[in-house]
Parts: structure tokens; C-alpha cells; sequence
């Protein structure tokens, strides 16, 4: 067995172990499944419509996805309730926390999560497959019975949970660009020259040194730094300004060139996600169309 992939068919048995295998365990309930991103939710959901016993063709089962990027109507079905129908929820880490699904009676965790981390090398933020913690693996094991018995089922060892997985998330201050908390400590100061390293060294969790100047350098490439790390006049004003310093910065001279309405278009392109709603069902069509179109603009 490769753990550093998602095993489907292993998957697939356990919930035909679940919905028809011999045991003492609730025949009726929701089961939640977690997985670390929506290319494995999509991936799975295919496999198990493809498949003769857990198919919602069957009319026994339906099989809902749960990610962050779908619509509130489609989230909002994992608390539907249907007497005659078995609900299989694909979901992401959302549901460890954000949701509670109150017939949830089976959980199979798949051990996998995507967590946002930052490369102060390349200056770049991306998602990254990774194990989850033991609070995360305990997090999910309590939402099965909330309303009854409930069983989890980790798809990994006991020995990789107890010696592999860290205690606790990796916390955020160590996975996200320090250049926002950078600033916002400067300007409470005032402009004042103080000790950044000093400052950041007294976290429960420091960031560490090469973090820090990696930050400060970048500050500094922007303008929003001197060589002493006090605000510059433009620094003063990313400051204030809740998006990323370099977006921030296309902003204040979008206003001061007078182009201030196409630099926001692109400014809020670029700092959040597609603002087009893709019902899930119909991605696959959706996906035709843009490679129809993309081939039309390439000849």
C-alpha cells in the first residue's frame, strides 16, 4: 500500500463493508469520508458512480460533495435527511470543525489534508498535501455518533499516528507570508526604529530568523522599508491597506496614475478566487467548453 497516495479501491471496499458487510454495527447513518482536496473528492465521487452496489442509480444511496468552493446550495444538502437514502459525504477538512452533519454514524479518514504554506525562497504561496496532526486525526474521529454509536475508520497504522504525525497543526505564524504583521508592528510604533527580531522572538511559536529578513528584505524591494525597517511614506499606506503588499501597492499607484478602476479589477482578480459559481454536476461540461474555446484562441 503507497500512503503517499489515496487509496480509492481500499476506500470503495470499506464502504461496501460498511453498507452490506456482516457486522454489529448501525446499518443506517451518514458516512463522512475525508480528504485532502477536490481533485480526490472528484476523483472518488466518479469511481463510486461507476460502481453496481454504492451507485446512486441504485436509488440507496447519494453521494454529496463538501468543499469550500461549492455553492451554499450545494453544501447545504449534506443536512438534508432522507429516510430510504444513505448519504456518503465527501468532504475536506471543512467538515472537521466548520460543519456538523447530526446523522453522521461512519467516518473514514483518509489521513491527508492540503495546508496553505509559504516559500520565502521562491516567494510564492501553495497547497500542500500533507498528514494531518493528532488533534486533526481526533478532531475527526469525534464527528462520527453524535446521535448514536459511531465508528472511524483510520486508513493508516497505529505505530505512523503515535511516532509520524506531530501533536499538534503546524501553527499558522510558521506557514504564512510575515510581511502583513510586519507592517501592522511598525505602524502601532509609530515610524519608530525598533527590534523586529526581538519582537517576534517573544511568540509561543517564532517564526524564524530567515523568515524574518526574508520578510524585511521584501519590504524593502517594495518600498515599504527603508534600510533602518521603518515605514516609508508608501509603506504608511500598505499598512492600512488588508490585501497583499504587492496588490496593495498596485492599488496606490492605480490611484495616483488615474487608472484606479482597472487596477482594483485586477487587484481583485488576483487576490481572490474564480467569482463564477460552477454547480458540481456540471464541471465536466463546463471543462469541454473551456478547452473548445482555449483551442479557438490558440489557432
Amino acid at each position: 500500500m503507497d500512503y503517499d497516495k489515496i487509496n480509492f479501491e481500499l476506500i470503495e471496499t470499506i464502504l461496501e463493508w460498511i453498507t452490506f458487510g456482516e457486522h454489529n454495527y448501525p446499518k443506517t447513518g451518514s458516512i463522512l469520508i475525508f480528504l485532502p482536496g477536490f481533485a480526490e473528492i472528484i476523483a472518488l465521487k466518479d469511481r463510486l458512480n461507476d460502481n453496481k452496489f454504492l451507485s446512486p442509480k441504485t436509488g440507496k444511496f447519494i453521494i454529496i460533495p463538501l468543499h469550500s468552493s461549492l455553492s451554499n446550495e450545494e453544501q447545504n444538502l449534506v443536512f438534508k435527511k432522507s429516510k430510504n437514502v444513505r448519504k456518503i459525504v465527501l468532504s475536506t477538512n471543512l467538515a472537521e470543525t466548520s460543519i456538523t452533519i447530526d446523522d453522521c454514524v461512519f467516518v473514514i479518514d483518509s489521513g491527508k489534508m492540503k495546508e496553505t504554506r509559504f516559500n520565502s525562497n521562491q516567494n510564492m504561496e501553495s497547497l500542500e498535501t500533507c498528514w494531518v496532526s493528532r488533534a486533526n486525526a481526533l478532531q475527526r474521529k469525534g464527528r462520527a455518533g453524535r446521535v448514536m454509536s459511531g465508528i472511524c475508520i483510520h486508513l493508516y497504522t497505529s505505530y505512523k499516528f503515535k511516532y509520524h504525525f506531530t501533536a499538534q497543526p503546524v501553527p499558522e505564524i510558521l506557514r504564512i507570508p510575515l510581511e502583513p504583521l510586519l507592517l501592522r508592528i511598525q505602524l502601532l510604533h509609530i515610524g519608530k526604529k525598533i527590534d523586529l527580531h526581538k519582537i517576534l522572538s517573544k511568540m509561543l511559536e517564532p517564526p524564524t530568523e530567515e523568515n524574518i529578513n526574508s520578510a524585511i528584505k521584501r519590504l524593502q524591494d517594495v518600498g515599504a522599508f527603508n534600510s533602518e525597517c521603518t515605514l516609508t511614506p508608501l509603506g504608511h499606506h500598505l499598512a492600512t491597506l488588508p490585501v497583499n503588499v504587492r496588490i496593495g501597492k498596485l492599488i496606490l499607484f492605480g490611484a495616483i496614475f488615474c487608472c484606479l478602476d482597472s487596477a482594483l479589477t485586477i487587484a481583485a482578480c488576483l487576490s481572490h478566487k474564480n467569482p463564477f459559481t460552477i454547480p458540481f454536476e456540471k464541471r465536466h461540461e463546463i471543462d469541454a467548453k473551456k478547452n473548445f474555446l482555449l483551442l479557438i484562441l490558440i489557432n
